[in-house]
């Protein structure tokens, strides 16, 4: 059967329009680390929770919850540069539920980050974190760096 080149480029374009914007975070740049600090670790989440729990967290940019004008904001500029971050996943429990606590960073200066947890002051929108709760299939607690 031919294809003809009208064909191929409607393809092409409707590929693009479906991956636009849809930038994720490469599992290259992706870690779960073991720490006391700022959250005491209990356990290791799974790649398949590590996976749900990106999703949620991709779902939560686009129509987050509860929280305020400037946080809006930040979301917004975080949005526009996803593909830039690292992210941390780190297996926590908070009243009994377990939860991954993931801490988001512009990566290129940290060089134990498979190891060490991540913690800058200010830096703005390119240090955040969020908690996706396992029980609840929820994201919580977003929390974006301050300007200095």
């Amino acid at each position: 059967m031919k294809t003809n080149i009208f064909t191929l480029l409607i393809l092409f374009f409707i590929s693009a329009i479906c991956f636009a914007g849809a930038e994720k975070i490469k599992e290259k740049q992706q870690t779960t680390i073991q720490t006391d600090y700022p959250f005491k670790s209990t356990w290791l989440p799974t790649k398949e929770q590590i996976n749900t729990s990106l999703n949620a967290i991709y779902k939560y940019l686009d129509s987050p919850v509860n929280i305020t004008a400037w946080q809006k904001a930040e979301i917004a500029k975080i949005k526009e540069n996803l593909s830039a971050y690292k992210v941390q996943f780190v297996g926590i429990e908070f009243n009994g539920k377990k939860r991954i606590w993931c801490n988001f960073f512009r990566g290129e200066n940290f060089k134990n980050w498979k190891k060490q947890v991540v913690m800058v002051l200010d830096g703005g929108f390119w240090y955040w974190q969020i908690q996706y709760d396992l029980e609840s299939e929820s994201c919580v607690h977003f929390r974006s760096n301050g300007y200095a």
